[in-house]
């Protein structure tokens, strides 16, 4: 029986160093007091010893200081056999002074009274492990700070669409606070037309046709207003490759998208105001000659049969003849209005001289009326010089024209620098207009007083609105009726 045993041991401590010397992991035998007493070749290449160095120090000498205390509590309750084994991890100093991380498992051995004998350590490298997750926590940290610091809106969303996590960028794009937002759906916030567009993008996200994609999608804000916004969906997934949850990127482009119609709007508006340029051209060119031979035949029966006309044909000779100057006058004026800007470049102009020259040309209506005109200083601008000059002479002559009986009519031309334009103000003490006419007065051929009171073809305000527009500005008026009228327009300082 007692060889039988000494068999069984010595075949059991065979096996034993078998498994010792070819395990893949650290193992080491020691004494009670931490001195190695054997070591395995991977122990030895986890710390870069020999086994006869590895032989020379013991666990404290190789123990990283920090960690020199831990299972020291563990080795007191082996000792007094309260416990046979612990688990830990800790770092080691490998000879070449780096950090090797290790996961331990340690055994009291004892004797048969329960007297340790030494204890065997078991330690595998984790260094690795350890590294991934240190990197994965700094990539954690920096994720949540770009998340939550980023200057477009972010998202985490779940598989059925709830949104997880919401970035503060998006609940200000939206108008939600983030409480609400998160207790809602994708699709409720999303615009009925892109709806279905989105879910099957998604569906091909959870299914893994795609890892991501992108696209242009409207959402409906708390307020009930429409964002745009460039959207990049991507998914996550776990260590078996299925979708954990989705990271939503989006940026607001509602106003590249406003900008977008308005520059497609002025582009068909540029070409049907060019159709109707080109149209009022070829009209008016056209109309000419029936009106010269009308005019051409008043004038041969009124020098052949004049006298000899009775009174009423004579009448009808002069309304005729009336009729079509105005005709003439109207057709010339549409001419001009046509001719706008065409084929002419962008000057410098000095809005002074400008004003001085409209004064000079209009000295016979300022005597007639005794008008008194002035301005402040004038800047000097970029513009069409010649529809300058039309533009203060057409808004000189209307102040001038619709001046009350009996009072001397005062006009006054002041300019104002604000950011990216001018603006003028053309100010008198004339009739004035009621507010319900401020529209009207800037459209062709719009006449408020009738030709007795006041003469002229009611084109000259649409002038000034086409050269103000010409010049990127715009162009209203401000009045008291019986007190007087201000015109203001302005002219872009990025002409140039």
């Amino acid at each position: 029986m007692r060889k039988k045993l000494e068999c069984e041991l010595v075949i059991s401590e065979k096996e034993f160093r078998s498994v010792f010397e070819s395990s893949a992991i650290g193992m080491s035998q020691a004494t009670t007091k931490g001195r190695f007493t054997k070591v395995n070749k991977e122990f030895c290449n986890m710390l870069g010893y020999t086994e006869a160095g590895m032989l020379e120090t013991s666990f404290p000498d190789i123990t990283y200081p920090e960690d020199r205390e831990i299972g020291l509590l563990q080795l007191k309750k082996m000792m007094n056999g309260e416990l046979e084994s612990f688990q830990a991890e800790k770092r080691y100093v490998h000879k070449n002074g780096s950090i090797v991380w290790a996961s331990i498992v340690v055994t009291m051995v004892f004797d048969d009274n329960r007297v340790p004998l030494y204890i065997v350590s078991q330690k595998k490298d984790i260094t690795r492990n350890k590294q991934l997750e240190r990197d994965l926590m700094l990539s954690e940290k920096e994720f949540r700070s770009a998340f939550e610091n980023s200057a477009i809106g972010m998202a985490l969303v779940s598989a059925e669409g709830r949104f997880i996590k919401v970035n503060p960028e998006l609940c200000k794009m939206l108008g939600y606070p983030e409480k609400e937002l998160v207790q809602i759906t994708f699709p409720e916030i999303t615009h009925p037309d892109d709806l279905a567009d989105n879910v099957t993008n998604l569906k091909r996200l959870f299914s893994g046709e795609i890892q991501r994609y992108q696209g242009e999608k409207r959402y409906i804000c708390k307020n009930g207003t429409m964002l745009w916004t460039s959207l990049t969906v991507s998914v996550v997934v776990d260590e078996r490759k299925l979708p954990l949850y989705l990271v939503s990127q989006m940026k607001d482009i509602t106003e590249n998208k406003a900008a977008e119609e308005a520059r497609r709007n002025y582009a068909v508006l540029e070409s049907r105001n060019k159709e109707m340029e080109e149209f009022a051209y070829i009209a008016s060119h056209d109309l000419q000659e029936p009106l010269r031979t009308v005019t051409g035949f008043v004038e041969l029966l009124r020098m052949d049969f004049g006298e000899q006309l009775p009174e009423d044909a004579k009448e009808y000779v002069r309304f005729i003849s009336a009729s079509t100057k105005r005709m003439s006058e109207l057709i010339k004026g549409l001419l001009d209005f046509s001719r706008i800007g065409k084929e002419k470049i962008l000057e410098p102009v000095d809005c002074t001289e400008t004003l001085n020259a409209v004064i000079a040309d209009l000295g016979e209506a300022i005597k007639e009326s005794n008008a008194i005109i002035t301005f402040d200083d004038m800047p000097l601008i970029q513009a069409f010089p010649g529809e300058m000059q039309q533009l203060f002479q057409n808004l000189l002559s209307n102040a001038i024209k619709f001046r009350k009986p009996g009072i001397t009519p005062r006009i006054h031309v002041s300019v104002k620098s604000l950011p990216g334009y001018w603006q003028f103000e053309v100010s008198d003490n004339g009739v004035g207009i009621q507010p319900r006419h401020y529209h009207k007065i800037f459209l062709l051929f719009q006449r408020l007083h009738n030709r007795g009171t006041y003469a002229g073809t009611g084109i000259g305000l649409s002038y000034c609105k086409k050269i103000v527009e010409l010049h990127h500005g715009k162009i209203w008026v401000e009045s008291v009726p019986d007190e007087g009228s201000s015109f203001f327009f302005t002219i872009s300082k990025l002409n140039a």
